[in-house]
């Protein structure tokens, strides 16, 4: 038998799972509660299926309290700090290149501009 406690509802008819004891009536790893005992803290179950391996997944097991029935639901798993700097650093990267190719087409129209005004003065009169 297996138990399962801490569970965290969602509903009526889906709490997540926040502790499992694989062997709850051990004589040596087992919690010394009878059955009574554990089923006002939690659910006792015969077995829990395998989980999933889905690529940057992690399973996360649910249980239905009215039913007992288990089962997985997935979601992605968070970035580290290092992958989250390495996508800011990209990003930053990617936006500078962008703004120094902005710069440059707004610095060759000033000097295009600079060359038409110098020419306009020559055409009035102007010593420049």
């Amino acid at each position: 038998m297996i138990f399962l406690a801490q569970l965290k509802p969602i509903n009526s008819k889906n709490s997540i799972v926040g502790y499992i004891h694989y062997d709850p009536f051990n004589d040596e790893y087992g919690l010394n509660e009878s059955v009574d005992n554990l089923k006002k803290e939690g659910i006792i179950i015969d077995s829990i299926p395998k989980p999933s391996l889905i690529k940057n997944k992690v399973p996360e097991l649910h249980v239905n309290p009215e039913t007992n029935e288990v089962w997985y639901e997935y979601s992605e798993i968070p970035k580290s700090d290092e992958e989250l700097t390495k996508d800011t650093i990209d990003n930053l990267q990617k936006d500078n290149a962008l703004l120094l190719k902005e710069n440059a087409k707004k610095d060759a129209m000033i000097e295009s501009l600079n060359k038409d005004v110098a020419d306009i003065y020559k055409v009035i009169g102007g010593n420049k």
